[in-house]
């Protein structure tokens, strides 16, 4: 009988691969385990009837048709809600009381506080710089201080141009700190040095 001869097959391919995952290679590591998982799946198959295999193909097939038709539904449900929940949100965010808050308190907020961020942000780059830098000056002296005076500089420039960006966005003005000449001339020989 060809489906004996197939079962016994597999238990021969399955005694090797569960010795090699036992003796050959060490027994804790990942290509031990596929090897026994291996042979586990081997013996499952060539010990189980094939009245089981098919009666969980033929259950699988259930789920899956199940499975395809809840998911179209669902589907077909969420295409016909978001539309209509967009519109009722789009609706609720148009109401002329939500724009005259947002018009009145929320841009002006942040249009006063977003500029104000990266000053903070890079302020306290700055004030980390220099206690690091603080920290190694009292050993002796290396490259880690140099660096970390050059990070605690480059980011006083930093925080100084974003400070003025912000400064001058708060005042109302789009602003480009390099147009001052005092700026642009300090930075031109910054850069030469």
């Amino acid at each position: 009988d060809p489906d004996i001869a197939a079962r016994i097959m597999m238990l021969w391919f399955a005694i090797p691969l569960r010795y090699m995952s036992m003796v050959l290679v060490e027994p804790s590591a990942p290509s031990a385990m596929i090897l026994y998982g291996s042979s586990a799946t081997l013996v499952l198959f060539a010990a189980t009837p094939k009245s089981f295999w098919k009666f969980m193909d033929a259950c699988l097939r259930k789920a899956l048709k199940l499975g395809q038709t809840l998911f179209s539904w669902v589907y077909l449900t969420l295409a016909y809600i978001c539309p209509k929940l967009g519109d009722f949100l789009l609706s609720i965010l148009r109401h002329p009381l939500l724009v005259g808050i947002y018009r009145m308190i929320i841009f002006p907020v942040y249009q006063l506080l977003c500029p104000w961020f990266l000053p903070l942000a890079m302020l306290s780059l700055l004030v980390a710089g220099a206690q690091a830098a603080m920290q190694s000056a009292s050993r002796p002296f290396g490259s880690q201080l140099i660096v970390q005076v050059l990070g605690a500089a480059t980011a006083s420039i930093s925080c100084l141009i974003l400070t003025l960006h912000a400064g001058i966005r708060a005042c109302g003005r789009q602003p480009d700190p390099l147009r001052n000449s005092f700026l642009a001339d300090f930075l031109a020989r910054a850069s030469r040095a």
